[in-house]
C-alpha cells in the first residue's frame, strides 16, 4: 500500500480518533492527517479539496454511524467531482470484528483493507510496511 501523506479520519468516535492521532504522531505514519465525523465528512473533503486541488491519499472511513451506514458515505464519496479512484485509497475502521470476514459485501466496493477499532501500530505496519 505504501505510506500516504495524508491520511483522512471519518468517524464519530473521539476517544479512537485521539487514540488515531497519537499513533500518527508518535510514529510518523503520514505527514498530514485530518479528523472528520459523519456529519461533516463531505464539507471536510470539499475544504481540503479547495486548499489542496486533489482528495487525500488514504480514506479511513467507520463502517457504521449515528445517522448513516459508512459505506454510504463511501459511495457519497466516490461521486464527489474531486475524487480519483487511483490516487485516494479508501479504508474501513470497524469495531465489529465480522466486517473483516464479510469481504463479499465488502470486496464489491474495492476498499482497501479493513482496520479492527480500536487503531494500534502493528496494524497499520502490516499495511504500510
Amino acid at each position: 500500500m505504501g505510506i500516504p501523506k495524508c491520511i483522512m479520519v471519518i468517524d464519530n468516535n473521539v476517544t479512537d480518533n485521539w487514540m488515531a492521532e497519537r499513533i500518527f504522531k508518535t510514529y510518523e505514519v503520514a505527514s498530514e492527517y485530518r479528523f472528520a465525523n459523519s456529519d461533516n465528512a463531505i464539507d471536510s473533503l470539499n475544504a481540503y479539496c479547495l486548499i489542496n486541488g486533489r482528495f487525500p491519499e488514504l480514506l479511513m472511513v467507520d463502517i457504521q454511524y449515528n445517522t448513516e451506514m459508512g459505506l454510504g458515505l463511501i459511495d457519497r464519496i466516490r461521486k464527489h467531482s474531486d475524487y480519483r479512484e487511483h490516487e485516494t485509497r479508501i479504508a474501513l475502521l470497524t469495531s465489529i470484528v465480522e466486517y473483516t470476514l464479510s469481504y463479499d459485501k465488502i470486496g464489491k466496493k474495492n476498499i482497501e483493507h479493513v482496520f479492527i477499532k480500536p487503531l494500534d501500530i502493528q496494524q497499520l505496519k502490516n499495511v504500510f510496511i
